[in-house]
């Protein structure tokens, strides 16, 4: 698997919108403040804060935002906004691209089908929480992970077992 470049402070990530529109969009600039604060300079996709129908915008649109953030090489990192149905639109789209300029996609939901093209090619990806989560809990475990992998960690997960969980026999 292709290891995406270890994000540097000074380095740019792109919150994109590639599915539905957000119900709030007050948590892309909070996400924004928070990135900023880990160091990195933050570019908000043109269709990003917009809404066509139940999407963020056509899938003309979606797809363009992607596109132009894979292939800008200023971008090292692109965190989806939100999930919601209409990540499959952009797949044909942005799957050749994932290939040839590997950068963290970071996000979770129906964004797992762009996991999915990572996966397929040969790239890793970041199922992570997106905007709305980063805005609302920057402290969490979860955000601290991210944090963490972007730039250049491996994190350990350790957690308890549940006291009903015992091993059984075959």
């Amino acid at each position: 698997m292709i290891r995406p470049a270890t994000l540097q402070k000074g380095d740019t990530i792109a919150i994109v919108s590639p599915a539905g529109a957000l119900r709030d969009i007050t948590v892309v600039e909070k996400s924004k403040a928070i990135l900023e604060s880990w160091g990195l300079n933050v570019y908000i996709a043109p269709h990003a804060l917009t809404r066509n129908g139940y999407y963020s915008g056509t899938v003309e649109e979606r797809i363009d935002d992607f596109t132009a953030c894979l292939n800008n090489n200023n971008v090292k990192a692109i965190l989806c906004s939100y999930g919601g149905y209409g990540c499959v639109h952009l797949l044909d789209s942005i799957a050749p691209l994932i290939a040839e300029r590997p950068k963290w996609i970071i996000g979770m939901s129906d964004c797992s089908a762009l996991h999915a093209a990572c996966l397929s090619a040969g790239t890793m990806s970041i199922h992570s929480p997106q905007c709305n989560h980063l805005s609302r809990l920057p402290d969490s475990t979860a955000a601290e992970k991210l944090r963490e992998i972007l730039f250049g960690g491996n994190p350990a997960y350790h957690t308890t077992p549940h006291a009903l969980n015992i091993k059984g026999a075959i």
